[in-house]
């Protein structure tokens, strides 16, 4: 529920049955949720909502969220 302008999540690169290579691949698993935020779901109960944070911002620019580590 913190999560503001400056804050990246890092993301492990291999999550069971998904091996994530840039933030850009962190982009295509991210669903609009509308005024609620983004959720980010690499399906198998593995997700990420990103309260109030805009799907549009998420899947312009997605390095200014997400880093693969």
């Amino acid at each position: 529920m913190d999560f503001t302008d400056g804050d990246i999540l890092q993301i492990s690169s291999r999550l069971d049955g998904v091996t994530l290579a840039s933030a850009e691949v962190i982009a295509d698993f991210a669903i609009n949720l509308g005024d609620a935020g983004t959720l980010i779901d690499f399906g198998q109960g593995d997700s990420v909502l990103l309260h109030g944070v805009a799907f549009d911002g998420v899947t312009s620019d997605p390095g200014r969220f997400f880093t693969v580590v």
